[in-house]
C-alpha cells in the first residue's frame, strides 16, 4: 500500500496528554482517608466518562474499518482454502514417494522430520505431565464459593470494584 494510500487514525494527541495527565495524577494519589477514597472515586469516574466518551467518537471509524478488514479477509479467504488444499495434496504425495524411492532435490522444497504422540492410557502418564484444569477450579469455585473444597486448591475471595458513568 502506497504511502498516499494508506489509512491514518485521526491525531489524538489531546487525549493521550489528558491520558498520561490523570494516570499520573492518579498513580500520585495515596488513598489513606474518606477525603482521598472520595477524591479517587472522582478520578475513576472521570476516566470511565472519557473513555466512553472516546469510544463514542471513534465508533463510527472502527466499525468502517472493521468492515473493510472483513471485506479484505472474505476476499483473500475466498480461494485460499483451495489452495491449501492444493499444498496439503501436493506435499502428500511428494512424502509418499520419498517414502518408497530416491528422490532428487528441489529447490524450495524441504524434507524433514518430526515426532507426534498419543495417549493411549491417561492413566499410565506420570504425574508431572499432567495438568490441572484450572478453569473447571476457578467455574466450581465461583458457584461453591467459600464451600469449595477441593484438595490442593484454594479458594479465595477477591473485591472487585465496578465503575459506572
Amino acid at each position: 500500500m502506497s504511502e498516499e494510500n494508506a489509512v491514518k487514525a485521526p491525531d489524538h494527541s489531546v487525549a493521550e496528554q489528558r491520558a498520561g495527565a490523570i494516570y499520573d495524577r492518579i498513580a500520585s494519589l495515596k488513598v489513606a482517608d474518606v477525603e482521598s477514597y472520595l477524591l479517587m472515586g472522582d478520578l475513576v469516574k472521570e476516566v470511565k466518562a472519557v473513555v466512553n466518551k472516546f469510544e463514542e467518537e471513534t465508533r463510527p471509524e472502527i466499525d468502517q474499518a472493521h468492515k473493510l478488514h472483513k471485506a479484505l479477509i472474505a476476499r483473500r479467504d475466498k480461494w485460499a482454502d483451495k489452495f491449501a488444499e492444493a499444498e496439503a495434496l501436493g506435499k502428500n504425495k511428494l512424502r509418499h514417494f520419498l517414502e518408497s524411492h530416491e528422490g532428487p532435490k528441489i529447490d524450495g522444497i524441504v524434507l524433514g522430520e518430526t515426532w507426534d504422540g498419543d495417549v493411549v492410557d491417561p492413566a499410565l502418564i506420570p504425574r508431572e505431565y499432567l495438568v490441572p484444569d484450572v478453569k473447571k477450579l476457578k467455574d466450581l469455585t465461583k458457584v461453591l464459593k467459600e464451600a469449595t473444597n477441593i484438595p490442593g486448591w484454594k479458594a479465595k475471595s477477591v473485591k472487585t470494584i465496578s465503575v459506572r458513568s
